[in-house]
C-alpha cells in the first residue's frame, strides 16, 4: 500500500488516477482510488515527464501505454490583501478549478487558456482542479495576479498548506 495520510513538503496534493477508458466531464472521481499521490508546490504541468517525476516520487508505476489518466491537486491560498483578482488556467485537456469548493473556471479541451475575475476576501481558501487527460500533449498551470497589480506578471498559485493527502493508494 502507498502512503497514508503521510506529511510531506507543503503544497497541493497531487493525485492520479487510471483508466482503461476514455474519461468523459461528468466522471466523479470521488469514489476511484488513486494510483499514486505526493505534494507539489504549484499547479504547473509543463509535460507527461513532470507528470511520471509525480509518480516516481510517489513510489509507485507509471501509467501504461493504453491507459487513460485523470489527476487532481487540492491545496490553499492563503490571500492576505482580498479584492479582486485574475485567474488563468492553461491547459492541453479538460481541466476545471474549484475555489471554496465552487467550479470557477472550466477550460474544454477546444480551449488553451480560459481567464476570469474572481472577488477573494482575505484568509485561506480551498483550490482544487481537476484534469482529465484524452491524448497528446500534456500541459496545465492555474495562473493569478491581482487587478490591483494588472501592470505585474501573472504568479503561479502556490499553496502552503495542507502539505500531505489524505487517504492511501495501491501502487501498480
Amino acid at each position: 500500500a502507498g502512503f497514508l495520510d503521510t506529511p510531506e513538503d507543503g503544497g497541493y496534493c497531487f493525485k492520479i488516477y487510471y483508466f482503461s477508458e476514455p474519461i468523459t466531464p461528468d466522471k466523479s472521481l470521488a469514489l476511484e482510488s488513486p494510483r499514486a499521490f505526493t505534494t507539489i508546490r504549484t499547479i504547473k504541468v509543463e509535460n507527461v515527464d513532470t507528470v511520471i517525476s509525480y509518480i516516481q516520487k510517489a513510489g509507485s508505476a507509471i501509467f501504461r501505454d493504453t491507459q487513460f489518466w485523470a489527476f487532481t491537486m487540492y491545496g490553499e491560498l492563503d490571500e492576505t490583501d482580498g479584492g479582486f483578482f485574475d485567474f488563468c488556467l492553461h491547459s492541453s485537456d479538460f481541466a476545471e478549478l474549484y475555489i471554496d469548493g465552487l467550479l470557477k473556471i472550466t477550460n474544454q479541451r477546444s480551449s488553451a487558456s480560459t481567464c476570469r475575475s474572481i472577488d477573494l476576501t482575505v484568509g485561506k481558501h480551498p483550490i482544487f482542479v481537476r484534469f482529465l487527460w484524452e491524448s497528446g500533449i500534456v500541459t496545465l498551470d492555474v495562473l493569478y495576479r491581482s487587478q490591483a497589480e494588472a501592470d505585474l506578471p501573472f504568479q503561479d498559485v502556490k499553496s502552503f498548506t495542507p502539505g500531505w493527502c489524505d487517504g492511501a493508494f495501491t501502487p501498480r
